[in-house]
């Protein structure tokens, strides 16, 4: 990431002894509860336990609204030590359901911007949250568009606001996952909540706009995977045999066509959509499950994950920016390249999203309802 860079401090010495007793009388072993997209490879558990000792069982719960939902179901007979995965949308609900247990207090971070100016922005949008998460990645939620059937001549025309996604041309062609099940959704409301209190039009709200969309047959799916991978036109889920592809724009990351050229050879059709004031900045936390009696051996794990040798492969483990300075994406097979920091984007704090969330949501619901 160009224009902030996350610098994390973590005390090795103090991890020592700060959560419970260790398994030591049994298998060394942690149980992650994650969602189904991560990306993390065989060899990244795989080294860990090498250097560790330490076995690593998954648990994989759909989108961050499961890993949620699944908390909270098992709250009274705890499945899971380590929760990957609660992004700024869901982590407060989660330590506010007491779902998390705290991390060592001697945890700590440092933030540094090249410019400077949005330094309180962010200490806002993670501070708060530092003693039940860390962040281990972030990125940048924003719409997608597949640019064969976008932007050339006798095409449909690139759209300059989200006003433009209302018109008869896209009728029925826009795929967004659900803010009530999916993080990735609850991110695109957020950004959605933030352009039209921001917009030239002061009479006219996010709702008014969300009313708009549901007339001209937006696509709503339960997830993220849903929206991308079946209904998107646009990406890789056009080799999947369940693909649909009756959506030519969608919500996902303004770095996914980098990641869609990564693997393609520097080929991509997809694009991210660069329209300012709407892409809500996100982050990825790791967090300890309350109940789980997995002591030292979790944050042996949360260690291992945010250190330089580990986080700064982020772009290719989980598909995301690594939080460690001076790191940003690969410039190999166009992933750079294909991926925008997007205009004046999105950054909110964990105490609006928490005092604001549950009515945006149930306002977005009578909507669908």
């Amino acid at each position: 990431m160009k224009h902030i860079l996350l610098a994390i401090i973590f005390a090795t010495a103090s991890m020592s002894g700060c959560i419970g007793t260790d398994k030591s009388e049994g298998k060394k072993e942690i149980t992650i509860l994650t969602y189904d997209s991560l990306g993390f490879t065989d060899d990244l558990f795989d080294d860990f336990k090498e250097k560790t000792g330490i076995e690593v069982n998954i648990i994989r719960a759909g989108d961050a609204g499961g890993i949620y939902n699944y908390l909270l179901q098992t709250k009274d007979s705890p499945q899971a030590d380590i929760v990957l995965g609660l992004d700024n949308t869901y982590l407060q609900s989660a330590i506010d359901a007491d779902l998390l247990e705290p991390l060592s207090n001697n945890a700590s971070t440092e933030l540094f911007f090249e410019d400077g100016k949005t330094r309180n922005l962010i200490d806002n949008a993670i501070d708060s949250n530092l003693e039940f998460g860390m962040p281990y990645d972030h990125g940048y939620i924003c719409l997608n568009y597949n640019s064969e059937l976008i932007g050339g001549e006798n095409q449909t025309i690139i759209p300059t606001s989200l006003w433009d996604l209302t018109l008869p041309e896209w009728k029925g062609k826009v795929a967004i996952p659900s803010p009530q099940s999916s993080s990735p959704g609850r991110g695109f409301l957020l950004g959605t909540t933030h352009y039209f209190d921001h917009d030239a039009d002061q009479n006219t709200t996010y709702i008014d706009w969300w009313q708009e969309m549901r007339e001209n047959e937006v696509i709503i799916t339960p997830g993220w995977s849903d929206s991308y991978e079946v209904h998107y036109s646009g990406g890789y889920g056009v080799w999947q045999d369940n693909h649909i592809g009756d959506a030519d724009l969608t919500v996902s990351y303004c770095h996914s066509p980098g990641v869609e050229a990564w693997f393609a050879d520097n080929n991509t059709i997809s694009k991210a959509l660069d329209i300012p004031s709407y892409a809500f900045h996100q982050f990825e936390y790791v967090s300890i499950a309350r109940g789980s009696d997995s002591g030292n051996f979790a944050m042996e794990f949360i260690s291992y994950l945010i250190s330089q040798e580990v986080n700064k492969d982020m772009p290719v483990e989980n598909w995301m920016y690594s939080v460690l300075p001076s790191e940003t994406l690969p410039s190999e097979n166009g992933y750079e390249f294909h991926s925008i920091i997007p205009q004046n984007p999105v950054y909110m704090s964990p105490s609006t999203i928490n005092q604001n969330l549950t009515t945006w949501i149930d306002e977005w619901g009578t909507v669908f309802s």
